[in-house]
């Protein structure tokens, strides 16, 4: 089992290790760190809290430090985050980096069967990134921000992957103007290489388990009044090249309109979502991929201690000669034991995506899963995606001290279709590699279960240890050498 393996030797290439070590060093260092109010500076008219650091850089508002050098004085980190560009102060810039450290070790890979006989193996992931925010005005901004992201040897299949590898290269490079347009409506257009993340990230997000992140080039415009909100966005992912600079897909485009409603108690959102595709084929059609992808997604607290949460998703199109009908739908309850020591929080959940009914006809029922985030409703061995799979699934959120958090989650997997195979994560047939299953296989994949324990020294510094295992169900088991599949992780999260 991975769990009894040592790990590997930490690499030694200083420019490996060294930023590592030294920002944890760093961010451990309490002299630096404002943790509570009461360690704001005695005097001035408004201690200072600052904002809570963000996956999304570009949220942080850290435009209140301009007027405020009490703060400055007594946490000198904090002069970093808001440097007067002009003398009035309306032209600024803040500095920020993160960098993580993961170790992983998988036992079991591809349930034993892997193409290149490889089942077991460890490594270890890193990542630098250091990003300027700057504020010319009310109306104006930029967001630069650049990367490097490497990988020790990874024999498993597919070695050193490009999610993973990416030596030197822009993250985020965007403009953005504002204006308000009256009517307590405000409207802003974003063009660039940049993030986008919608809802709970079911079908668009920014993908921060890999070490390179997710990213398109294009355009965005976001209108704001009230509780309302309505992004529209036009964009191409980026192919990650691990040793050139990353260019956009040509051949794909993706764009649409994201609407969000957000009044208490309610969240609601719908959406739009259009991808063209060249030069793709799925069960035997060739040709132009057009998908469109029309969803609802709701979320409402209730009687104090009880959330509920639903969505679900239409798609239609064309790819050659064939039709496109598919659909997912996922959903989740929660209660919240508020008065409870380590405040428990019990959820359960379904998560659902058809596939293809038939594979002689001319219709693809497989859902596609655009650009998710797929290990948080999927388990985080990522051996199943969104895709031909029915997966419910229970919780239970634990939170024994205010920096100490445990997470468990139970998954039970099975095929929705019988002439439909599994797909991982990234929407890779594995099980079988190649063709369709026999006839009279199992729908059973497998259960799985993923326990992570969470550790936050302090803003700067988090750790993550978590260890996931995926029993092969009857299934994989017929089709597979049916070993189980594990994970184990070590992830060092430092953050400025």
């Amino acid at each position: 089992m991975a769990l009894n393996r040592s790990p590997p030797s930490p690499p030694t290439h200083s420019m490996r290790r060294s930023p590592t070590a030294a920002a944890f060093l760093l961010c451990l260092s309490g002299p630096l760190v404002a943790q509570t109010p009461s360690q704001a500076p005695a005097q001035g008219p408004q201690p200072y809290t600052p904002p809570k650091f963000q996956l999304l850089r570009w949220k942080e508002d850290w435009s209140k430090l301009l007027d405020n050098p009490e703060a400055k004085q007594a946490h000198p980190w904090l002069a970093y985050k808001a440097v007067p560009l002009s003398d009035d102060k309306e032209w600024w810039v803040s500095f920020g980096a993160n960098v993580f450290e993961r170790y992983e070790a998988i036992d079991g890979f591809r349930f034993g069967s892997a193409p290149n006989g490889v089942n077991q193996d460890s490594y270890w992931l890193t990542r630098v990134f250091a990003h300027a925010d700057w504020h010319f005005g009310k109306h104006f901004r930029a967001m630069t921000e650049i990367k490097t992201c490497w990988s020790t040897d990874r024999e498993l299949q597919g070695g050193d992957q490009p999610i993973n590898v990416d030596s030197l290269d822009i993250h985020n490079f965007w403009l953005e103007g504002k204006t308000d347009v009256g009517g307590n409506t405000t409207a802003t257009l974003r063009g660039g290489r940049q993030e986008l993340a919608f809802g709970r990230e079911r079908l668009i997000s920014i993908l921060d388990w890999p070490t390179t992140r997710r990213i398109f080039d294009g355009f965005s415009s976001t209108w704001n009044r009230g509780p309302f909100a309505l992004t529209a966005f036009w964009v191409r992912p980026l192919r990650v090249d691990r040793f050139e600079f990353n260019e956009s897909n040509d051949d794909q485009v993706f764009y649409g309109a994201y609407g969000i409603y957000n009044q208490k108690p309610w969240t609601v959102e719908l959406y739009s979502l259009y991808t063209d595709r060249d030069n793709r084929t799925i069960q035997g059609f060739s040709g132009t991929e057009k998908r469109q992808t029309n969803g609802l997604r709701i979320e409402r607290p209730f009687a104090d201690a009880w959330k509920a949460e639903f969505e679900g998703t239409w798609q239609t199109g064309s790819l050659g000669q064939a039709d496109i009908e598919a659909w997912m739908t996922g959903s989740e309850l929660s209660y919240t034991f508020k008065n409870e020591p380590w405040k428990p929080t019990l959820l359960v959940g379904l998560e659902a995506a058809s596939g293809d009914q038939s594979p002689t006809d001319d219709e693809i029922n497989t859902f596609d899963t655009l650009y998710p985030l797929g290990h948080m409703w999927f388990g985080f061995v990522d051996a199943v995606g969104r895709r031909n799979v029915i997966g419910p699934n229970l919780g239970l959120r634990l939170q024994p001290t205010d920096d100490l958090k445990v997470r468990l989650d139970l998954h039970h997997f099975e095929r929705l279709e019988d002439d439909d195979v599994l797909y991982d994560v990234a929407d890779v047939q594995i099980v079988p590699v190649a063709g369709l299953p026999p006839a009279g296989a199992s729908k059973e994949i497998g259960q799985e279960i993923d326990l992570v324990v969470s550790y936050t020294f302090n803003r700067f510094a988090k750790l993550d240890l978590g260890y996931c295992y995926l029993f092969a169900g009857d299934y994989v088991k017929q089709l597979t050498q049916g070993e189980a599949w594990s994970l184990f992780y070590a992830w060092l999260y430092l953050t400025f």
